[in-house]
């Protein structure tokens, strides 16, 4: 059979991105020994949104560019892939809390299923029953590691907050969607400071955390960051982005629906999320400190702005984290 998809060597490589895109390469040892590194689908097909006409590079876009280029989306990946990890734990820790102080902390009352919704909708409470036969097996030990299975061995109980360490971020967002409403309310409360209702709070909990876990998990993966969307889940609360105006949000913002499904929407999540000045500042200051790398060392073709023009985001996320927590 004829494949669609041959295997190309990395000479064959470097001649379709110079002969069939137009791309000017100067050293093509340099960029064999790239591509043995960065894979052709990361470095051509990631970008072509951004930096192709017509399946054609633009003048502008040099060899030295496209590499420098994925270098700094990577870098800025990495930096909200490192804090998500922080809203992972955050939330986990909270919703530890919230069910050990009112279902206790021995595995047959906090995972009982009736303490929880039950949902109308089939799929739903097959969700349910799947999630809770997961987490029951955890409990026992099956697939899964320290610290859980620590206490399973040595132990008399698994408590909520060592459960919870094996459990996934997608399990645990789960969980939280079958709490009982009064639960939910409190979770809500205890994870956000925003100055909106307790059911604006509920809604944007379940959006934002998602928003966070979708784009975490693609850059986990290395699958395709810079024009993906949560489609479904958005930051779209008219009271929400009403209360981030002026800090987080412009009203150019809100005209061009800009953070509410995209890689800016990850942003604000995750600003509020970690609801700590000290950690959000500090995401603020790595930003900063990848722009000012790049633009010191990459200043020609202005990759920087080029880069958040190209994700539509603002550039000025730093002051804007600095202003949303110099306004509580």
């Amino acid at each position: 059979m004829e494949v669609d998809k041959p295997l190309k060597t990395y000479e064959e490589l470097v001649n379709i991105i110079s002969e069939r895109h137009g791309l000017v390469i100067e050293n093509k040892g340099y960029a064999i020994k790239i591509l043995k590194s960065i894979p052709y689908y990361d470095l051509i097909n990631g970008y072509k949104d951004h930096l192709m006409e017509n399946d054609l590079y633009r003048n502008t876009v040099t060899f030295e560019y496209l590499v420098l280029y994925s270098m700094f989306d990577k870098s800025f990946q990495n930096i909200l892939f490192k804090y998500s990890v922080y809203v992972e734990s955050r939330f986990k820790n909270i919703i530890a809390y919230v069910i050990s102080e009112n279902f206790g902390v021995i595995e047959s009352e906090y995972l009982d299923p009736q303490k929880y919704k039950c949902p109308s909708n089939t799929a739903k409470r097959n969700k349910k029953r799947l999630l809770f036969k997961d987490l029951q097996s955890a409990c026992r030990g099956e697939n899964v590691e320290y610290p859980t299975l620590h206490y399973v061995n040595n132990k008399n109980h698994v408590p909520p907050w060592i459960l919870f360490r094996n459990i996934s971020f997608s399990s645990i967002i789960d969980l939280y969607s079958f709490l009982p409403e009064r639960l939910q309310n409190i979770v809500a409360e205890e994870f956000t400071s925003l100055h909106i209702s307790c059911d604006n709070k509920k809604d944007f909990l379940f959006n934002a955390i998602t928003i966070v876990r979708i784009f975490r998990n693609r850059i986990a993966h290395n699958l395709k960051f810079i024009t993906s969307t949560t489609k479904k889940y958005s930051l779209k609360n008219k009271d929400l982005r009403v209360s981030l105006l002026g800090t987080l949000l412009t009203k150019e913002d809100n005209k061009l629906n800009r953070g509410r499904n995209d890689r800016f929407a990850m942003i604000i999540s995750l600003v509020i999320l970690l609801d700590s000045d000290i950690l959000a500042l500090q995401m603020g200051r790595d930003i900063e400190d990848l722009k000012n790398n790049y633009i010191n060392n990459a200043r020609k073709d202005n990759l920087v702005d080029n880069y958040f023009i190209n994700i539509n985001a603002p550039i000025d996320i730093p002051i804007r984290i600095y202003n949303f927590y110099a306004s509580l």
